[in-house]
C-alpha cells in the first residue's frame, strides 16, 4: 500500500483500480472528488520528480558505501603493509644467512645482521653502499652485471665468490611492482665454504682414486656365479692383451685361458673358498695372452655374497701381473744353477750342454744351439745342441766367417728375429717348426767368444722379459767359460807352458824377492804395458794402492813358506790409469834356485760387475720382500693411522663449534691446537717409518741400538699382534752394546721372524698364544737377537730346509722369507739359526759383532 502524505488519506488500493502506471492514476482521477483530485495533482507532481532524487540518493549513497568501503580498504592494507614490514624485519633479524636488498642501480636498501657479521660493520653502515663494494676486488665488476642482469632480465641469477676467506652462493631475485617492472633486487647468500672445501677434497680424493686405480698394474673383476657372467675392468683385459673388446668372459673361457699345468691348482684354491674351508683364494697362475703368450698372474679373490645356502652368487677379486718377479726368480735360479754347473764341468762341451738346458726352462723357449769361435778360423763352431733334429744340426754346424749369419752371431747386441721376418728360402728352419729366434753373442774382455741360438716353437715373438733374462744369462757366462778354458790350458804339460801362456787369456807371472822375473803378454795387457816394459816396472806400484799391503802380505807369507798356495783378488792399475779386478792364483815354485810365486791372473772385471749386478738384483728383492711385507701389514697400518686422524678430526670439529658459539678463549685455542699437532705428528712419524722400510735406497749402516730396531718393527706388527691375541712380551737387555748395522734391514729380519712366529700360532687356543724377543750380549763383543714362540712345532727335518730359496710350510708362502733374512745377517758378518724349543714352539735369533760394517754407508 502507498500513501502519499497524511493530508491526502486516501487508500489507492480501496479505489479499487489498478495503479500500475502513471497513466492509471491519471485516469483514476475522474472518479475523485474535486479536493482529492487537486491532492493528486499535486502528488503527480511530485511523482514526476522522483525518479532524479531518487537516483541522486542513489548515486549519494554508492559513493558513500565507496568512500567507506576504500577507507577500509586503505586502512586494512596499511596494517598488511605494516604487518608484513614487521615481518620482513623479523625474518631478516631471524636469518641466519646474509640476505640485503639493493636498488636498480645496486646500492644497499636493506641488509640483516649476518651481513654486517661477514664484514665486521654494522648493518646501518652498508646503506647505500654498491653491491660491487661488498665482494672483492676481482669479482666486483661481475657482481655488478650480475645485479644488471637480474634487473633488465627479470629472472633470477646464482652466483659464487670468495669474501673474507668465505666462500658465498648468492641467489639474486627481482622484485618487481605491479607492472612487473623490476624495482629492487634480494640478494640470499649462504657460505658454503665447508661445503666447498668438502667438495674439493672429495674431487681430490676421487682423483687420487682414479690416479692410484690408473697406476696400479691390477686387473679387477666380479663374478655373477648364477648368470655365469664376470665384468672385467679394463687393466684386466689388457692384461691378457683383448684391449677393450672383451669385458665380458664366462667361467669356461676363463679356464681355457689358464695354462693345463696350473688349471688344477687354481680350481682347487677356488674349490676350497667357495666350500668355506679358506677365508678368500689366493693363487698364482699363468694365463694365455691374446698373442699366445703366457703372462703370469697373483689372483685374490672373495665371496661377497651368499644365497640362503651358503651357496656363492657374487665374487669379487683382482688379478695382478707378477711375470716380472716370476722371470726375476726363475733367473735368479737359474744364474744360479748355470754357476754351479759351469763349476762342475771339466769340458767345454759340457759347460754349453748345461749352458742349453738352463736356457730352455726360460718361459717359452723351446731349443737352442751354442757356438764357440774358433780362434784359429773365426768360424762359429756348432758345440752344443738341444730339441733340434740331427739333420737340421748338420746343415747349421758351421757358420764361416764373413757371411750374414756370422755377422749376426759377433755383433755387440743380441738379434732377435719374428716368426714374420721368416723369409721363403729359410726351408730349414720352416721345415724344423722354428717361430721367434734369439742370436746372444757371449762377449768376454770385449771380444764375442761365442753365441747361443735359442728359438720357440710356440710364440712368434720372444717377450721383453724374456729377452731380458736371456741376456742377462749371456752377459754372464763369459767369463766362466773363459775360467774353464784357463783351467783346461793349466792342466796341459809343462813342455807347452810357455807357448801357452801366450795364448791363453791368463796373464802369468814369475815373482821372487829381487823383483819380476817373467809376465807373459796377456799380464802385460792387463796393465797396458809391452812385456819387456812389465817386467822392467815396479811390480808394487801396478797394484791398487788400497791392495798393495795386503798383496804384499800374502807374497811373504809365501815366501816364508807358511802358505804355498793362495787365490783372490786384487785391483790392477793399467798404464792408462784404469782399474782391473784380477782373480789371482799362486803357488810357490822353485825358479833358478831359489824361492818364487807363479802367478796367473785372470780379469774379472766382468765378473765383478756381473756381482754387482747380482746384489742389485738381491736388493730389489729385499725391496719387493719389504714392499710385500707391508701390503700384508695394511690393516693393522690402516688402524694405526685411524686413531690420530680421528683425534684430529674431533679436536678440529670441537674448535669450530666453539668458534661458532663464542666461547673460544686463547690457553684453550692452544692446548686444541698442541693436542692437533700431536696427533698429526704422530701420523706423520708412522707413514715416514713405513716410507723408510719400503724406500728403495742403498744400504746405510750406521751405530745403532738394537733395542729401538726391536720396538720399531714391533710397532708395525701392532695390529696383526693385536688381531690374532698374541702376548708379545719384550725381553731386552738395558745395556745392550750398539753396533753399526743397516736400520732397515735388520728390522727386515725382525718382522719375517716375528710374522713368522705369529703364522705358527694358528692352531694354538688364544688365550696360550706367546711371542717372545729376548736381546742380549752373550759376550763382550757378541749381539743376540732371539725370538721365541710357542706354536705348532714344525716337523724335525724342516729346519734342515728353512733358510732354503723357496722353501716353505706355509700354504701361500713364498719361502723367500727366511733365505733373505739369512742373506742380510751374513752380509753384516753375522749367523742366523733356527731350532725347535724344549716342549712346544720354535726358536729363531741370529748373532753378529758388535761394530761390524763401515758407519759410513756399506760399499
Amino acid at each position: 500500500m502507498l500513501t502519499f502524505g497524511n493530508a491526502v488519506g486516501v487508500d489507492l488500493a480501496a479505489l479499487g483500480t489498478p495503479l500500475t502506471s502513471l497513466s492509471g492514476l491519471v485516469a483514476a482521477q475522474d472518479t475523485l472528488s474535486p479536493g482529492t483530485s487537486a491532492s493528486i495533482q499535486s502528488t503527480l507532481w511530485w511523482w514526476t520528480l522522483t525518479p532524479t532524487v531518487l537516483a541522486v540518493c542513489m548515486l549519494a549513497v554508492v559513493a558513500a558505501r565507496l568512500w567507506t568501503t576504500n577507507r577500509r580498504l586503505r586502512t586494512k592494507q596499511s596494517r598488511a603493509l605494516h604487518d608484513s614490514k614487521e615481518v620482513c624485519d623479523a625474518m631478516l633479524r631471524a636469518a641466519t644467512d646474509p640476505v640485503t636488498v639493493v636498488d636498480t642501480a645496486g646500492r644497499v636498501i636493506v641488509c640483516n645482521e649476518a651481513v654486517g657479521a661477514v664484514f665486521g660493520r654494522a648493518p646501518a653502515e652498508l646503506i647505500g653502499l654498491g653491491a660491487e663494494d661488498l665482494v672483492p676486488p676481482a669479482t666486483a665488476a661481475e657482481m655488478r652485471s650480475t645485479v644488471d642482469t637480474v634487473v633488465t632480465e627479470c629472472r633470477p641469477v646464482q652466483f659464487e665468490n670468495w669474501v673474507e676467506q668465505h666462500r658465498f652462493e648468492h641467489s639474486l631475485c627481482p622484485i618487481t611492482d605491479a607492472a612487473g617492472v623490476v624495482q629492487q633486487v634480494a640478494i640470499f647468500s649462504r657460505d658454503t665454504t665447508d661445503r666447498y672445501r668438502r667438495s674439493v677434497a672429495l674431487r681430490e680424493s676421487e682423483a687420487r682414486l682414479r690416479a692410484a686405480l690408473e697406476a696400479t698394474s691390477d686387473g679387477l673383476w666380479e663374478m655373477d656365479v648364477r648368470a655365469d657372467r664376470t665384468v672385467l675392468s679394463p687393466r684386466y683385459t689388457e692384461l691378457l692383451g683383448f684391449g677393450q673388446k672383451k669385458l665380458v668372459q664366462t667361467f669356461a673361457e676363463w679356464q681355457a685361458h689358464v695354462h693345463p699345468d696350473d688349471l688344477p691348482r687354481a680350481m682347487s684354491a677356488f674349490e676350497a673358498h667357495v666350500r668355506g674351508e679358506t677365508p678368500s683364494f689366493h693363487v698364482e697362475y699363468r694365463a694365455r695372452k691374446e698373442s699366445g703368450e703366457w703372462v703370469w698372474l697373483l689372483s685374490h679373490g672373495k665371496i661377497t655374497e651368499r644365497d640362503s645356502d651358503g651357496s656363492p652368487l657374487r665374487i669379487i677379486g683382482t688379478d695382478s701381473d707378477i711375470t716380472r718377479r716370476k722371470h726375476a726368480e726363475q733367473l735368479l735360479r737359474l744364474q744360479g744353477d748355470i754357476s754351479a754347473a759351469l763349476s762342475a764341468v771339466d769340458s767345454l762341451e759340457d759347460a754349453f750342454a748345461a749352458l742349453l738346458r738352463n736356457a730352455c726352462r726360460i718361459e717359452g723357449i723351446d731349443c737352442g744351439r751354442a757356438y764357440l769361435r774358433s780362434p784359429r778360423t773365426d768360424d762359429l763352431l756348432l758345440i752344443g745342441d738341444l730339441g733340434l733334429s740331427p739333420e737340421f744340426c748338420v746343415s747349421v754346424r758351421c757358420v764361416p766367417a764373413g757371411t750374414p749369419r756370422w755377422e749376426i752371431g759377433t755383433a755387440s747386441r743380441p738379434r732377435y728375429r719374428s716368426a714374420r721376418d721368416i723369409s721363403p728360402g729359410d726351408e730349414d728352419i720352416r721345415r724344423e717348426g722354428l717361430r721367434a729366434h734369439a742370436v746372444l753373442p757371449i762377449p768376454f774382455e770385449g771380444r764375442v767368444v761365442a753365441c747361443l741360438n735359442l728359438a720357440s716353437r710356440s710364440l712368434d715373438d720372444i717377450p721383453e722379459i724374456t729377452r731380458n733374462a736371456l741376456e742377462a744369462i749371456a752377459s754372464n757366462v763369459g767369463s766362466a767359460i773363459a775360467r774353464i778354458q784357463t783351467r783346461l790350458a793349466l792342466q796341459a804339460s809343462e813342455e807347452l807352458f810357455r807357448t801357452l801362456t801366450e795364448t791363453i787369456p791368463v796373464g802369468v807371472t814369475i815373482l821372487t824377492r829381487g823383483g819380476l822375473q817373467f809376465a807373459n803378454r796377456t799380464a802385460a795387457e792387463l796393465t797396458g804395458c809391452t812385456p819387456e816394459e812389465f817386467v822392467a816396472s815396479k811390480t808394487w806400484s801396478l797394484i791398487h794402492p788400497d791392495d798393495r799391503d795386503a798383496v804384499r802380505e800374502r807374497f811373504e807369507a809365501q815366501m816364508a813358506g807358511d802358505d804355498a798356495r793362495q787365490r783372490f783378488e786384487f785391483r790392477a792399475l793399467r798404464k792408462d790409469g784404469d782399474v782391473r779386478w784380477l782373480d789371482f792364483s799362486t803357488a810357490v815354485i822353485e825358479h833358478q834356485g831359489e824361492p818364487a810365486a807363479l802367478g796367473a791372473a785372470l780379469d774379472v772385471t766382468a765378473r765383478k760387475r756381473a756381482e754387482a749386478l747380482a746384489r742389485e738384483h738381491q736388493a730389489q728383492l729385499m725391496h719387493v720382500a719389504r714392499v710385500s711385507t707391508v701390503g700384508e701389514l695394511a690393516t693393522g697400518l690402516a688402524h694405526q693411522l685411524a686413531s690420530p686422524l680421528s683425534s684430529i678430526i674431533y679436536y678440529a670439529r670441537g674448535s669450530a663449534a666453539q668458534l661458532r658459539d663464542e666461547s673460544w678463549n686463547r690457553d684453550e685455542a692452544v692446548r686444541t691446537l698442541l693436542k692437533i699437532a700431536e696427533q698429526a705428528e704422530h701420523a706423520g712419524e708412522t707413514i715416514r717409518h713405513i716410507k723408510t722400510f719400503v724406500r728403495r735406497a742403498r744400504p746405510q749402516r750406521t751405530l745403532t741400538n738394537l733395542n729401538d730396531v726391536i720396538k720399531s718393527a714391533c710397532e708395525l706388527t701392532t695390529f696383526a699382534i693385536r688381531e690374532q691375541e698374541v702376548d708379545l712380551q719384550l725381553d731386552l737387555a738395558p745395556d745392550l752394546p750398539t753396533t753399526v748395522v743397516d736400520a732397515v734391514q735388520i728390522e727386515q729380519v725382525l718382522l719375517n721372524l716375528i710374522r713368522n712366529g705369529i703364522d705358527a700360532l694358528q692352531a694354538v687356543p688364544p688365550g696360550e698364544r706367546s711371542v717372545t724377543i729376548r736381546s742380549s750380549a752373550p759376550q763382550p763383543a757378541i749381539v743376540c737377537i732371539e725370538v721365541l714362540d710357542n706354536g705348532k712345532p714344525l716337523p724335525p727335518d724342516a729346519f734342515e730346509h728353512v733358510f732354503d730359496s723357496f722353501f716353505t710350510t706355509k700354504s701361500a708362502g713364498l719361502g723367500m722369507g727366511l733365505p733373505i733374512s739369512r742373506f742380510i745377517i751374513e752380509a753384516h758378518g753375522g749367523e742366523l739359526w733356527g731350532r725347535p724349543r724344549t716342549g712346544r714352539g720354535a726358536e729363531f735369533g741370529f748373532t753378529f759383532p758388535v761394530g761390524q760394517g763401515d758407519p759410513d754407508g756399506a760399499r
